[in-house]
């Protein structure tokens, strides 16, 4: 092989080994701010997200339904699929029943860390025995934007759709 030909050849290996290199350095560091993220989600759930969801949950009960808060840290699943970290308030309307532990035959509001956009995302399922309902994400938002004030109007706005 004749040396152009060879140097040529070399300049494209080498830019795809840049590239390469350049790849697993942004995964790196896309890596580490999703972690750093994801302790920044978890202090949010217990400091505030919690707090509130509990506040609720006590008043739901004390109007005579049932109510469960629920945190789930980040977990490898099904299938090897990893499952984010959470928090959900699970809602009955018959205190004398249990909540069920498999949260999808309960209405529920779930606050979810999605690390890779950095945001908190929000699910609703207001589905209850006996009645239909939706089911479905509703949302997202910086966890800057979860304020007490604002957890607590979109916890009252999830429990007006219970009545409906």
């Amino acid at each position: 092989m004749d040396d152009s030909t060879k140097s040529k050849l070399q300049a494209l290996f080498d830019a795809d080994k840049a590239r390469k290199a350049q790849l697993i350095e942004q995964a790196n560091v896309q890596k580490d701010q999703e972690s750093a993220f994801l302790i920044e989600f978890l202090k949010v759930r217990d400091e505030i997200i919690a707090p509130e969801m509990q506040k609720m949950a006590d008043f739901i009960i004390n109007q005579g339904w049932n109510a469960e808060v629920v945190a789930e840290d980040e977990r490898l699943g099904d299938k090897d699929r990893t499952e984010p970290a959470s928090i959900r308030m699970m809602v009955g309307k018959d205190a004398s029943q249990r909540l069920q532990y498999r949260w999808h035959e309960n209405a529920y509001i779930r606050v979810v860390c999605e690390k890779r956009t950095f945001k908190a995302g929000f699910h609703e399922c207001t589905i209850m025995p006996g009645r239909g309902g939706m089911s479905g994400g509703t949302g997202t938002v910086t966890l800057a934007e979860l304020t007490p004030a604002y957890l607590e109007q979109r916890l009252a706005t999830f429990i007006a759709k219970l009545f409906k």
